[in-house]
């Protein structure tokens, strides 16, 4: 059997020196206290008024906003009466974009059974049409015809707002021919 190897005590003088141990102790004692701040600051558990506070902001940005066909406002929807149901005109309505330089977009609604239909106007103005057949919906002064999923809103028989007016304006690319060889 062999001996076991012991390590010299050349090897372990220096850790046993009262000035190494100084030295490791003022290591050691300045890093407990940023340990103990590290660990203090951890506490999650907000202070009374904190905790109130934080509860009714998660309350006031989570509340449902409703109007009073019961539609939920706060996430985009509207009563619309020509389906009788609550929409995001984004999704139900077709957009209808002005015909002269004006930015106030429009918005249509055609009822599914295609007897009415409804002019949206995003300063909370809502018309509704009276379906004549054949994909014509009017009012007193204001007629919708949808053709081929094109819609045209005219008054007094002028046209001032339609769908794909943007398509239109833009310039078709130019093909360019190379020369041949």
């Amino acid at each position: 059997m062999e001996a076991a190897v012991l390590p010299s005590y050349n090897v372990l003088i220096p850790y046993l020196c009262p000035h190494n141990m100084s030295t490791r102790i003022r290591i050691y004692l300045s890093v407990i206290p940023f340990l103990l701040f590290s660990l203090a600051s951890c506490n999650s558990e907000p202070k009374s008024g904190e905790q109130k506070k934080s509860k009714e902001t998660k309350k006031i940005k989570h509340e449902d906003v409703r109007d009073a066909h019961g539609c939920l406002t706060s996430a985009g929807y509207l009563w619309s009466s020509a389906k009788d149901t609550c929409i995001r005109l984004w999704e139900s309505g077709a957009e209808l974009e002005p015909t002269d330089k004006s930015e106030l977009v429009v918005y249509a609604i055609v009822s599914d059974d295609k007897m009415k239909a409804e002019i949206v106007i995003p300063d909370d103005t809502t018309l509704l049409l009276k379906g004549q057949g054949n994909d014509t919906y009017t009012n007193d002064s204001l007629t919708l015809t949808v053709v081929a999923n094109k819609y045209s809103l005219k008054k007094n028989g002028k046209a001032i707002y339609q769908t794909g007016i943007a398509e239109q304006e833009q310039p078709k690319p130019v093909k360019k021919r190379g020369r041949r060889r």
